[in-house]
């Protein structure tokens, strides 16, 4: 008997004509993995789940324990939105990684930020709520170069004339939008050729899950349009690097614990405070995780709005954790602090779980 909300999703492949699915997974370092079934293969995967060798995917599994199977999450069903052939349709679910013997693979990442929700709501908060917000350069081939040419010269908040990346970027945010995802903004950013998409807040899972689509989806609309999409942190030298800044919240019974109205400074909670505390006291053990690579640590330098002191703020925002400002009648809901550390090459499961 396959549960209802699998049935669903086949209903839903039904309808609208989806002849394949992507069983999607990422890797250690966040990179999104995959399996291709055919729409009709669907039903039993959703009985039984489908099988992967573990100990090809990089920090996953040792060779003697190569045997995991791809449980797929029904409600994070989506379909794609790049125009392909009919026959080529195709859709995608997320899927936890599970021992042969369908316990909790330990090692998924997506498991690891599984986990910590547990343990949030086990405290008595209703969830960790987030919103990253994904910097990332488009580029354009130089010919037979190495280095690709910026593929425009804006600059922070560019427009119209200014930004011919301009159609690009709501192409990406229409595309992302068919696939379910809320996002908040889209604008240039500082350096030539960079941009910036936000996810709108929501529970840290879930929103991890969008985070690894979102880029997906911003590197195949750019390939569409002759471009190259990176979000590698600092791929030009003497320019703004690109950070994923994350903002986050505890709630509880529907209320947001970040806020209080008598509290010092910013209206934030002694629990606000306290976690932005737990976040500079562990700080230097976490970047390693955050700042994935070694061209991370090219953009945490001064003189480009990224933060190398561990500080805390208000309006600053090279502090590496920062409270923004809210208007008045938001803050009960608005109220939250925002970490700048993290770039968008890290692995957004574990950097939520670490936070």
């Amino acid at each position: 008997m396959i549960p209802s909300d699998c049935q669903a999703v086949l209903d839903r492949i039904a309808k609208e004509d989806v002849h394949f699915v992507d069983l999607l997974f990422t890797g250690m370092m966040g990179e999104l993995k995959s399996v291709t079934v055919s729409a009709e293969e669907m039903p039993s995967v959703f009985a039984s789940d489908k099988g992967v060798d573990g100990s090809s995917v990089l920090g996953f599994a040792r060779l003697e324990e190569s045997d995991q199977v791809l449980v797929p999450d029904p409600r994070t069903f989506r379909i794609f939105p790049y125009a392909v052939p009919s026959e080529q349709r195709t859709g995608c679910v997320f899927c936890d990684v599970h021992n042969p013997d369908r316990t909790p693979f330990a090692g998924s990442p997506r498991q690891v930020l599984r986990r910590m929700v547990e343990q949030v709501k086990a405290l008595g908060y209703d969830d960790f709520y987030v919103a990253p917000e994904l910097e990332f350069f488009l580029f354009r081939p130089n010919g037979n170069e190495l280095s690709p040419l910026p593929f425009d010269q804006g600059g922070y908040f560019d427009s119209g004339t200014h930004d011919p990346a301009d159609a690009i970027k709501k192409q990406m945010m229409i595309a992302i939008r068919k696939m379910g995802i809320e996002t908040e903004c889209a604008h240039h950013e500082c350096a030539p050729g960079q941009h910036e998409i936000d996810i709108h807040y929501g529970p840290a899972l879930e929103i991890a899950d969008r985070t690894v689509l979102v880029k997906q989806v911003i590197k195949a609309v750019a390939v569409q349009n002759g471009a190259l999409a990176t979000f590698m942190p600092k791929p030009t030298q003497g320019e703004s690097g690109s950070g994923m800044h994350t903002h986050f919240s505890l709630w509880r019974d529907g209320k947001n614990t970040f806020y209080d109205p008598k509290g010092e400074p910013y209206h934030m909670s002694a629990t606000g405070r306290q976690f932005i505390a737990g976040l500079l006291l562990r700080v230097r053990e976490i970047t390693a995780v955050l700042n994935p690579l070694v061209n991370s640590f090219k953009r945490l330098i001064p003189g480009y709005e990224a933060p190398v002191y561990i500080s805390w703020a208000s309006i600053n925002r090279s502090a590496l954790v920062r409270v923004p400002n809210v208007r008045e009648e938001a803050e009960a809901t608005g109220r939250r602090a925002e970490i700048r550390s993290p770039d968008p090459s890290c692995n957004p499961y574990l950097a939520f779980a670490l936070i």
